[in-house]
């Protein structure tokens, strides 16, 4: 996954992160050679409640060469939220590399929280397997991204939205998330690829107007004062 800061700018979070399906999903690892001579790599992935296929791989790569390979990965039963696994490198390099992933069921949302952006604090994200909103715990819960993941399309402007001054407390609440602030509640949820925010108090002025890229549109409704109903399709 890339993180973005508006629809021009993205970065790659550290560990990077893949959102695979719940059932399983390939993962597909570039390896780049960067000596003079042809050079064999073993490749062995592992990480709790997950299952690699294969276990492992050897790989050989010519000179200032680069070649591709695939794992299939299958999340234990019951796993949920950030996964953690490493991709160990041996013979021609010999180091071991973080990486997560994400399983996501294909007719639910999943919540989970990392630092997306290396900043020392963790972002939480709504995720389904069409789309991905990701959430400050910082300036007042502020809304980061609401992303199409089939294009790596980012909706919301670089400043993101919802955003006031000072730190938030924010707790999952089953499928949903909860911010709390000075005077006022926030709950936020993701239903396919609608996200909806209900507040205790008014929301602040609406900032995101629908819009149409490609074959994707973003409409905007706000049926209540208090309430906004954001979707993609």
């Amino acid at each position: 996954m890339q993180f973005h800061f508006g629809p021009v700018t993205e970065t790659t979070p550290e560990p990077p992160i893949a959102a695979i399906d719940k059932a399983g999903g390939n993962l597909e690892i570039s390896i780049r050679n960067n000596s003079s001579q042809i050079q064999t790599y073993h490749l062995e992935p592992a990480g709790p409640g997950l299952e690699f296929l294969p276990p492992k791989a050897d790989v050989s790569i010519g000179p200032t060469d680069e070649r591709r390979v695939e794992f299939r990965v299958f999340p234990a039963e019951g796993s949920a939220g950030v996964r953690d696994w490493t991709l160990k490198v041996a013979g021609g390099a010999d180091l071991v590399m973080p990486m997560r992933v994400v399983p996501i069921p294909r007719a639910a949302t999943v919540v989970w929280t990392a630092d997306l952006d290396g900043d020392g604090s963790a972002e939480w994200i709504l995720e389904s397997a069409k789309v991905r909103a990701v959430f400050s715990g910082q300036d007042g819960g502020r809304w980061m991204e609401f992303t199409w993941k089939d294009t790596n399309t980012d909706f919301l402007p670089e400043a993101g939205i919802f955003a006031q001054a000072g730190p938030v407390e924010v707790r999952q609440n089953g499928e949903a998330l909860e911010f709390t602030g000075r005077g006022w509640q926030r709950t936020v949820t993701l239903n396919g690829s609608a996200l909806t925010v209900e507040q205790s108090t008014p929301l602040p002025a609406e900032t995101l107007t629908g819009e149409k890229r490609g074959n994707l549109t973003l409409t905007v409704e706000r049926p209540a004062p208090t309430r906004a109903v954001y979707r993609l399709n």
